[in-house]
Parts: structure tokens; C-alpha cells; sequence
């Protein structure tokens, strides 16, 4: 089953192509590829991400760079059992400001632009998968 964590970004090299973030639920730091919109992500940037465990080997996949609007509230772009948005980062923070306190611990809020805004990546999902959004 995949499951979703918050992060911290630890360090990152761009010549390399990766980098790696540190979680307080984990013991490890955990080896992510920079790819796409994650190319602008900065150490200490906070980061939702899900681990992919290959044997004894744990990647972060799905990095999702966690925003705090003007009230405060912390949010990020959602994953779905399907696709990740990739190319929101630009769009987050003002997507973010129309988040307002409704004092509830989850809020979803779908917004619909009158134009293509990025492109999305295909992820591998299977009936045991909870996928937090």
C-alpha cells in the first residue's frame, strides 16, 4: 500500500538530478529524482510525498511542494488514484488564497481554469492503495 508523508527537503543535486528528504515518520532520508516542476524545489522547502518500497529500497515519488496561504493554512495539490498535476506550482499560490479556515481538518476545493494549466503523471494503483487527497 502507498503511503503519503510530509517532509522536509534536505538536499539537493541538481547536477546529479536527485536529491533527498527527511520525514519525521521515517528513520531515513528518502532518494527522490528532480524532475519536471521539482527542479525549482529548495532545501528546506516542505514536501507531501509517496514512498515506493522496491525490496529493501524506499524512493519518494508524487513530490508535491506544501504551500501556506495568507491564513495561515497549509495546503498542497492532491493526488488522486490516477495522475499527479505537475505543473500547478505556479498556479498554488493563488489557488491557495480562495482557502479560508472552515475549522474541519480536510478540505477539498476543486478549481476549473479556462485552459490547459500543465500536464499530469500517470501513476500505478492498485485496489489495496489508500490514497490521501
Amino acid at each position: 500500500m502507498n503511503e503519503e508523508f510530509i517532509g522536509q527537503v534536505e538536499k539537493v543535486y541538481p547536477e546529479e538530478g536527485h536529491g533527498f528528504i527527511s520525514s519525521l515518520c521515517l528513520q531515513e532520508n528518502i532518494y527522490f529524482e528532480l524532475k519536471g516542476i521539482l527542479k525549482n524545489l529548495n532545501e528546506t522547502d516542505s514536501v507531501a510525498f509517496i514512498i515506493e518500497r522496491h525490496n529493501k529500497n524506499m524512493k519518494a515519488n508524487l513530490v508535491r511542494k506544501v504551500y501556506t496561504n495568507d491564513s495561515g493554512i497549509k495546503f498542497v495539490s492532491r493526488v488522486d488514484n490516477t495522475h499527479n498535476h505537475v505543473d500547478l506550482d505556479k498556479f498554488m499560490p493563488l489557488i491557495g488564497n480562495f482557502i479560508k479556515d472552515y475549522n474541519e481538518d480536510f478540505i477539498e476545493k476543486e478549481f476549473t481554469f479556462d485552459f490547459v494549466i500543465g500536464t499530469t503523471e500517470c501513476i500505478q494503483t492498485d485496489i489495496s492503495d489508500e490514497i490521501m487527497q
